[in-house]
């Protein structure tokens, strides 16, 4: 049994069909290759949103802090006092690795010479943050092509008034020059001097930094007693976790509140308590 002469005639059959109909044919075949290529596109933003902060080595044991005022878990706030990632550092051994990070997003910047004189202004609407030393520690953006370009990632960010810039800023302020140890005026009144430059944040990271100034400097930006204020909070300032693995996250919530409770007001610790959230659910989360 020979089966090709009447697939033959099946295909002629069906070509003589659609060329008696060519509206309608012309008509399927746009339709089938809108479909197809919508489908290519849905299932491509899909893939970018899922990948997001899913390349650092730690990701399965990274939580956000999130504070949580009455009993509702589900209404939680971001912001996270500033003396808390202080003490459970200091006071929960068992916690791996502690980050904070203040993104303060706009910023006014201006290029100093070197008699301190303002050669070049820019004002940034976004990327601005402050970060502690720990956060490329934490947030390692393995095998994205994040690196350090120049300075120490040891020590660039521990000093008050340092400041890293990312590849496209560092070109933008010097040009090709290397932006190491010139200095920079924020907010018309902070200058920082240059200690490093890092490749540009990829696309799919919710960290769009691209101006971080360390962490050691904040409290020349806030007051000390803001500083040491369990009350106190600002939702850009943020606070991440590790924790070793088979380490229990609700084993861990409670240790937090226990030091909590330790240092804070007893009003505030019965009214207030901070949990932790996984970071594959941050850039699904509007908080």
């Amino acid at each position: 049994y020979n089966p090709s002469p009447m697939l033959s005639s099946y295909f002629k059959m069906s070509q003589r069909s659609l060329m008696a109909n060519k509206g309608t044919t012309m008509i399927n075949i746009i339709g089938l290759v809108t479909g197809i290529a919508s489908a290519l596109v849905i299932f491509s933003v899909i893939r970018f949103e899922l990948s997001f902060d899913s390349f650092h080595t730690s990701r399965d044991r990274i939580y956000r802090m999130v504070r949580v005022t009455g009993n509702d878990d589900l209404e939680y706030r971001s912001g996270i006092s500033y003396p808390v990632p202080v003490a459970i550092r200091a006071e929960i051994p068992s916690i791996e690795k502690v980050t904070s990070v203040e993104y303060f997003g706009g910023a006014n910047v201006e290029v100093l010479d070197a008699k301190g004189t303002t050669e070049r202004k820019f004002r940034e609407e976004a990327g601005a943050a402050i970060v502690v030393s720990s956060f490329f520690v934490v947030f390692d953006f393995k095998n994205t092509g994040m690196r350090w370009l120049e300075g120490d990632p040891k020590t660039a960010l521990k000093e008050p008034l340092s400041v890293v810039l990312t590849r496209s800023m560092a070109k933008k302020y010097f040009g090709d020059e290397s932006p190491l140890g010139h200095t920079m005026r924020f907010q018309l009144k902070h200058e920082c001097k240059v200690t490093g430059v890092v490749e540009d944040f990829p696309s799919n990271s919710d960290f769009p930094f691209t101006i971080l100034v360390s962490y050691s400097t904040l409290p020349l930006l806030a007051s000390e007693e803001r500083m040491n204020d369990w009350f106190s909070v600002n939702d850009t300032h943020q606070v991440f976790v590790v924790l070793p693995e088979k380490t229990s996250q609700a084993e861990t919530e409670q240790l937090i509140a226990k030091v909590h409770a330790a240092h804070a007001p007893k009003e505030l610790y019965e009214s207030r308590r901070y949990l932790l959230q996984k970071l594959s659910d941050l850039h699904f989360d509007a908080k």
